[in-house]
C-alpha cells in the first residue's frame, strides 16, 4: 500500500481494493490495517464507519480520502470525520465513511446484492460457502442438509482465494444442475469477491450474509480446508461419505494419475484437470541467483541445451544481461533500480509459466525478499519456481572477473556492487546449490536435470527396450 501523503490517493493493492470496493458499496463497517504487507480486517465500533490505518498519512478530520487501485483508477472515497495520532506518529488512523466512485468493474458481485437495498438473490435461501470446487463427498453433504428453502451455492473469489473465478463458476453450475436434477430442488449459483485475508470472513462475510437477506448459511467441508481465514465465520456442514482428501486428489493430478473414483463428478474433475494440471504439463522458471562471475549464465545456457534436447518443454531465456539491454535499459545499478530489473524478470518469467512454458532465469537476484516476490508471481500464475543457488565462492568469482567488474568495484568506479559494497543475502529455500568452483559444467547441469525429473517437471527417459 502506498501511504497518502500532502493531498495524494491512497493507492492499495488488488486485495486492498476488493476490500475497500466491497466496504464502500455495501456500507458495512470494518477496521482495516496494513502490517508487514499483510492486510487485516477486525470488527468496527458501532457507529464508527470504515477505519484505516495509514501510517505516515498528512490527513486531518474533515478531509476527504481518495483511494486508487494498483492501475491508479478512482473507485472510493473516504470522508474523513475523525483522526488519531498526531502527524508525526507512525500508527496513524482515521476514520470516516466510505462511498464508491465510478471506475470498478460493475460485474463484481454478479447476482448478488452487497450494496444494503432488499431483494437480493440470496433472500430466504440457505447458502453454502466455498472457495473450490466440490468433491462428491461436500456434494452429499449439501444435500443431506437440504431442507425447505432454496439452495444457493455461494463461491468467493478473489485475491488469495485457491481457485479462479472462471473455474468456480463453472464447477458450482455443474454441481448446482446435479443437485437440482437429483433432489428435485431449486439451486442456484452466485459468486462473491472477498479476498482471503485476515479476518475478512470473520468480519465481513456473516453481515455480508445477512445483509443480502439470507435465512441460513452453512460453509462446504472444501472451504474449511483453506485455513484459519474461513474459520468460524458460517458453521459447517457435517454428514456425506468419505472420499479422497484435496491432498490426495492434487497430488494424483500433479502425478497425472487419474482421480480416484467416485471423487467428483466428472464436470468438476475436468476443471480440476484444468486448475491442477501435471506437473510435466505445467509452467516452470528456473531462478539462477549467484555473485556476478559465479557461472549461472554458464549453467544456465547448458540447461537450456539440455532441454531443448530433451523437447518436451518450450523454453524462453531471461538472462541478467540481455534483460537490462531489451527490458531494462536506463535502469541505474542502484538497489531500487536492481529490485526493479529482478520483478521485471520475475512478471515476464510468470507470465512465460502461466502459459505452459518454462523461463530461465539468471540474474544476480542478491535481496531474499525480491527473490520472495518473484516466487509468489510465479506461482500466483501457476508455475512451478525452482531456486538454483550458484553458490561459487567471492574470490573466485572476483578472480575471474571476465568483465573488469569488480576491480571496477575495488576502485569504488561502481557504487554498491554485489559481494564488494553491497550484501547477496545467499537463499535458505534454494531447490539446489551448485559451486563451479568445485563441480564442472556438466555436472551442474546433470544437477539440475536431475532435480527437475524429481520434480516431475521433465519425464524421465523411456526405458531402453
Amino acid at each position: 500500500m502506498q501511504r497518502a501523503r500532502d493531498g495524494q490517493p491512497l493507492r492499495v493493492d488488488d486485495a486492498g481494493a476488493e476490500l475497500v470496493d466491497l466496504l464502500a458499496r455495501s456500507g458495512l463497517e470494518a477496521s482495516l490495517s496494513w502490517t508487514g504487507g499483510v492486510w487485516r480486517v477486525e470488527p468496527a465500533e458501532p457507529g464508527a464507519g470504515v477505519r484505516l490505518d495509514l501510517a505516515d498519512a498528512e490527513l486531518t478530520g474533515g478531509e476527504e480520502l481518495v483511494v486508487v487501485d494498483p492501475e491508479l483508477v478512482p473507485f472510493a472515497a473516504l470522508a474523513i470525520t475523525r483522526a488519531d495520532g498526531s502527524r508525526q506518529a507512525s500508527d496513524r488512523t482515521v476514520s470516516g465513511r466510505l462511498r464508491p466512485l465510478a471506475g470498478r468493474t460493475a460485474a463484481t458481485y454478479p447476482g448478488l446484492e452487497v450494496d444494503g437495498s432488499p431483494g437480493g438473490r440470496l433472500t430466504g435461501v440457505h447458502v453454502v460457502v466455498t472457495d473450490r470446487l466440490l468433491l462428491e463427498a461436500d456434494v452429499a453433504a449439501v444435500g443431506a442438509a437440504l431442507d425447505a428453502l432454496p439452495l444457493v451455492l455461494l463461491g468467493l473469489v478473489g485475491e488469495g482465494r485457491p481457485t479462479p473465478r472462471e473455474v468456480l463458476a463453472r464447477g458450482l453450475d455443474a454441481v448446482a444442475a446435479d443437485l437440482a436434477t437429483q433432489l428435485g430442488a431449486e439451486v442456484g449459483v452466485a459468486l462473491l469477491s472477498l479476498p482471503a485475508v485476515e479476518g475478512a470472513d470473520v468480519a465481513l462475510l456473516p453481515a455480508l450474509l445477512e445483509r443480502a437477506g439470507a435465512a441460513r448459511t452453512s460453509r462446504a467441508r472444501a472451504l474449511a480446508r483453506t485455513g484459519p481465514h474461513s474459520q468460524g465465520a458460517v458453521g459447517p456442514l457435517d454428514g456425506g461419505p468419505t472420499s479422497a482428501t484435496w491432498d490426495e486428489v492434487v497430488d494424483a493430478l500433479e502425478r497425472g494419475a487419474d482421480v480416484p473414483a467416485g471423487t467428483a463428478s466428472p464436470a468438476v474433475v475436468r476443471e480440476l484437470r484444468r486448475l491442477h494440471p501435471a506437473r510435466h504439463a505445467r509452467g516452470a522458471v528456473i531462478l539462477f541467483t549467484g555473485l556476478s562471475g559465479s557461472g549461472k549464465s554458464t549453467v544456465a545456457s547448458g540447461v537450456v541445451a539440455a532441454l531443448r534436447a530433451e523437447g518436451s518443454r518450450t523454453v524462453t531465456v531471461l538472462d541478467g544481461d540481455r534483460v537490462r539491454t531489451m527490458l531494462s535499459s536506463g535502469l541505474t545499478f542502484s538497489r531500487e533500480d536492481r529490485d526493479l530489473n529482478v520483478r521485471r524478470i520475475g512478471y515476464v518469467a510468470a507470465e512465460v509459466a502461466r502459459h505452459g512454458g518454462t523461463a530461465v532465469c539468471a540474474p544476480i537476484a542478491p535481496y531474499a525478499s525480491t527473490r520472495a516476490e518473484v516466487r509468489r508471481m510465479v506461482e500466483e500464475a501457476g508455475g512451478v519456481l525452482v531456486l538454483v543457488h550458484v553458490a561459487t565462492p567471492l574470490e573466485v568469482c572476483e578472480a575471474r572477473d571476465r568483465k573488469g567488474l569488480y576491480a571496477k568495484a575495488r576502485r569504488g568506479e561502481i557504487p554498491a556492487f554485489t559481494g564488494v559494497s553491497d550484501p547477496y543475502e545467499a537463499p535458505t529455500d534454494a531447490s539446489l546449490v551448485l559451486d563451479t568452483s568445485r563441480q564442472g559444467l556438466e555436472e551442474c547441469v546433470s544437477a539440475v536435470m536431475a532435480l527437475l525429473r524429481e520434480e516431475g517437471l521433465v519425464l524421465a527417459p523411456a526405458p531402453a527396450p
